[in-house]
C-alpha cells in the first residue's frame, strides 16, 4: 500500500506507548541507507523510524519469495511469464522467514541484528519452470517477456498503477542479477538450513500440477 511506512511507523508508536520492549520487522532484501527501489525505500524510512524509537529490534531482509509462484505469478497454460530475462535471484521460502521471526522474537541475543534471509541457490526463471516442470508431472516453459508487456499485463490484471511501477522495479533488478548472493542466515537463526525451491516445489505440488 502507498502509505506503508506511515502505517509501520504508527505501529512502532503505538508498540512503544504500550510499552513494548522488542520490535522484530519484515523489511526487504536490500534496504540499506539508499535502496534502488520504491520498496526499499518505503523499508528503509520504517526502519529508521524503529531505529530511532529507543526499542530494541530485529530485522528481517528477505530475497523475493518462493511463494510468488504460486500467488503473483504462477504458470499459466504451462508458462510462467517475467521480464527477467537470464537473471537470478536466492529465493526464499515464506516459511523460513517465519520461523527465523518466531526465533527473534522468542529467544534472546537477536536484538540489534539484521538478518538477510535467502535460499540456499540463485535461480533463473528458466531454472524454476524445469523444477515445477519435474514436481508438476507436465512441461512448464519460461516467456521473458518485455517490460511493456508485464506492465499492460498487470494493469489488465487489475493491480493499481502505485504498485505496478514499483514491481517493475523489482523485475528489473532481478533481471540485472542484483539479489543472488547466498545467505547462512536462515540456519544461523534456525539451526536448520533453508529450504531448497524444489524442496518448496514438491510441498505444493498439486498447485503447479494445473494450471
Amino acid at each position: 500500500m502507498p502509505n506503508q511506512t506511515e502505517v509501520t511507523n504508527a505501529f512502532v508508536d503505538a508498540a512503544k506507548r504500550a510499552g513494548g520492549r522488542h520490535i522484530v520487522k519484515l523489511s526487504a532484501i536490500g534496504a540499506d541507507a539508499s535502496p534502488p527501489y520504491t520498496f526499499g525505500k518505503w523499508h528503509a524510512a520504517a526502519d529508521r523510524h524503529v531505529r530511532e524509537s529507543g526499542l530494541a529490534f530485529t530485522f528481517l531482509r528477505p530475497n523475493s519469495f518462493m511463494q510468488n509462484f504460486m500467488n503473483y505469478f504462477p504458470p499459466r497454460d504451462g508458462t510462467i511469464y517475467l521480464p527477467w530475462g537470464n537473471g537470478k535471484a536466492s529465493l526464499v521460502d515464506t516459511r523460513d522467514i517465519a520461523t527465523v521471526a518466531d526465533e527473534a522474537l522468542t529467544s534472546d541475543g537477536h536484538e540489534g541484528k539484521t538478518y538477510t534471509l535467502t535460499g540456499p541457490a540463485a535461480l533463473g526463471i528458466a531454472e524454476v519452470a524445469s523444477i515445477l516442470s519435474e514436481v508438476a508431472g507436465r512441461e512448464i516453459h519460461y516467456v521473458d517477456v518485455p517490460e511493456s508487456a508485464a506492465r499492460d499485463g498487470m494493469l489488465q490484471a487489475g493491480l493499481p498503477q502505485w504498485q505496478v511501477e514499483p514491481l517493475l522495479e523489482l523485475h528489473a533488478a532481478n533481471k540485472q542479477n542484483r539479489w543472488t548472493a547466498v545467505t547462512a542466515d536462515v540456519e544461523k537463526v534456525t539451526g536448520n538450513p533453508a529450504t531448497a525451491f524444489a524442496q518448496f516445489a514438491r510441498d505444493d505440488a498439486d498447485r503447479f500440477r494445473v494450471s
